[in-house]
Formats: structure tokens, C-alpha cells, sequence
């Protein structure tokens, strides 16, 4: 099973992830052929150490790990994303995203990082590019909730309804367990019937 990635920054990042989602540092076995075992296995070792330092909350000793992870192996996924997340916790947005794409690159499978890049531009209030992200991540995961409340938050900002954005609710509405999120599910589920029915263009599902 997955291990979720440590929110670390502010703001609608750590709002969508909620109790129970990002809350560790991300992890992984999905990464590209590297050059040589032993230059990846230092790698690893080196990142390994980095996250502990980072969930000790040691910024500057996690950074300086991870760097020196990179130098024997580009290829970890995750090492990237949580370089984003150190990133972020410094309110570096722009390398942040650099780092989050890095892990896009390498990781094919995970939704995580697309989540991290949505966040992001949701606080920038860049909301048409934050659902751009949430939708890629989806893509990968249709029932990954934190970018199924992305989906909601994102959404009724855009006033966007259609079929597609009704499923993505009701989709959360079936996993979603926190009040607070099912009500503003509902809400959204309400709202976008409300607009296909009077606008004829209410499907079946």
C-alpha cells in the first residue's frame, strides 16, 4: 500500500490532505533504471537518512541529504517530491513545482505529485491550473480523496458542472468520512444537478 507524503506546507495544501492523508514523508519503489546498483543504493541510503531529518523537522540537514542523494541517483521519485515539500515549507512555490514535475517525470503511477503541483496553484489562486493537476491526478487514481476534495474546492470556484465533475463528487461522497468534507461534497453534488437539469444536459449514472 502507498505511504502518504508529508504536507508540510499551509493553506489549502494541508486542507485537502485532512486527518488520516499526508502524513509521511513519501516512498516508493517505482523509479527509472539508474546507471549503477551501488551508485543507487548510496542513493537510497542517503534519502532514507534525508526523511528522517525532515519528519525531525530538520530542514537544512534533510535538504543538504537529499542533495547529496541526487548526486548518486536522479531517478527516486520521491526524493523529488519531498524536496518540493521542503520547498514549500520555505514558501519556495516556483521550486517547489520544479521538483514536484521532476516527480511527475518519474513516477507514473503515484497521484501525489500532480495533488502537491494542484495545491499549489490553488493557493496562488491559479485555480484553472490547480484543476488541471487534480484532474491529471486523478487520471492515475479516480479515488484518491484528497484530489477528489481538490476537485470540490477548485470546482465551485470555476462554477464548473458537467457530468464528469458530478462523478469526481460522488466519488467522494462514497469514501469521504469527515463531516466538514461530506457536506461540502454535497453541497457541490446539489449545486451541479441543480445546473445539468437546467440546462438539460442532466445524464445517468
Amino acid at each position: 500500500m502507498r505511504k502518504a507524503a508529508a504536507i508540510l506546507g499551509a493553506g489549502l495544501l494541508t486542507m485537502l490532505a485532512g486527518d488520516g492523508c499526508q502524513k509521511k514523508l513519501g516512498e516508493g519503489t517505482h523509479v527509472l533504471p539508474d546507471t549503477g546498483p551501488s551508485e543507487f543504493a548510496e542513493a537510497e541510503r542517503l534519502a532514507t537518512e534525508a526523511q528522517k531529518a525532515q519528519k525531525a523537522g530538520n530542514v537544512a540537514k534533510a535538504m543538504e541529504l537529499y542533495n547529496q542523494s541526487l548526486e548518486h541517483s536522479r531517478t527516486i521519485w520521491w526524493v523529488h517530491n519531498n524536496i518540493g515539500l521542503l520547498f514549500l515549507q520555505q514558501g519556495d512555490r516556483m521550486h517547489a513545482v520544479e521538483e514536484f514535475k521532476e516527480a511527475v517525470d518519474l513516477e507514473t503511477r503515484d497521484p501525489r505529485p500532480e495533488f502537491n503541483i494542484g495545491c499549489v496553484y490553488a493557493d496562488n489562486a491559479q485555480p484553472d491550473r490547480a484543476m488541471e493537476y487534480f484532474r491529471k491526478s486523478l487520471e492515475k487514481d479516480p479515488h484518491y480523496l484528497p484530489s477528489l476534495r481538490g476537485v470540490a474546492k477548485v470546482g465551485r470556484s470555476l462554477a464548473m458542472a458537467d457530468e464528469e465533475s458530478l462523478q469526481w463528487i460522488k466519488d467522494g461522497l462514497l469514501i469521504e468520512k469527515d463531516p466538514a468534507w461530506r457536506k461540502i461534497f454535497e453541497e457541490e453534488k446539489y449545486r451541479i444537478d441543480g445546473v445539468l437539469q437546467s440546462t438539460g444536459k442532466a445524464g445517468k449514472f
